[in-house]
């Protein structure tokens, strides 16, 4: 199945809206999910049956808990994912591989139950490969850094089909490895300008290297009279 992107997305449809806690969801990377509330079981059955497609939202602010069940505040930017994979368990739940395609931002809500649902646009800028080539070459650098490419999610990264990745989309592969943190990933999710994700990635992964050196430098010898006892 080829990847969807922004302009293969009818916008003039309303979207499902899943809002979910501490999930950030980013164009071009995949998280599996499991739908198990019965108002999302409807939702991911509907969708599967009509355009496939689910847009990943953050709540607003810390007082979502209060509201969950209802309808609380969420934030206005979302990821639009595809699914690319939905098994149904004996039970209703549900197991999806949701692959993300496109940022956008909530027009507006629409009326609907028993899940939501919302007016989307998008917000990224078409760029051309031709534009990013420098910064793509400063990024692909890095990732080839001996130092950084043993690391697990950057040799996640380093595979033959890599050259034919849109670079929109291995940057953001890049920050969802690197950023951990839901926070940082949804400033990234916000931030619609390739060069300012590929400069903030670049950027990250020469601070995880200067960490990594510094780590080396510091470790004691197994055998010095300052080495730490591994038992």
């Amino acid at each position: 199945m080829s990847a969807l992107d922004s302009d293969q997305i009818d916008f003039a449809l309303p979207v499902p809206v899943f809002p979910l806690a501490e999930c950030v969801l980013l164009p071009g990377v995949t998280v599996p999910l499991h739908i198990f509330e019965s108002r999302y079981r409807v939702m991911t059955a509907e969708s599967v049956e009509s355009r496939r497609l689910i847009s990943m939202a953050c709540f607003e602010g810390d007082g979502w808990q209060k509201d969950y069940e209802g309808k609380p505040p969420i934030c206005r930017t979302v990821c639009i994912g595809e699914i690319t994979r939905c098994d149904r368990l004996d039970d209703g739940r549900y197991h999806l591989l949701l692959r993300g395609a496109a940022r956008a931002r909530i027009r507006r809500e629409i009326p609907h139950d028993p899940y939501r649902i919302a007016e989307l646009s998008p917000t990224e800028p078409r760029v051309m490969e031709i534009d990013v080539e420098p910064q793509r070459r400063a990024l692909e650098e890095m990732l080839d850094d001996p130092v950084l490419s043993p690391m697990p999610v950057i040799g996640a990264l380093n595979k033959p089909c890599r050259d034919e990745v849109p670079t929109p989309s291995l940057v953001d592969q890049v920050i969802f490895s690197l950023c951990a943190d839901s926070g940082e990933r949804f400033g990234m999710l916000e931030q619609p300008e390739v060069h300012e994700r590929l400069a903030f990635a670049v950027e990250r992964l020469r601070q995880t290297r200067q960490a990594i050196e510094l780590a080396a430098r510091t470790r004691p010898t197994a055998h010095g009279d300052d080495a730490l006892s591994m038992n």
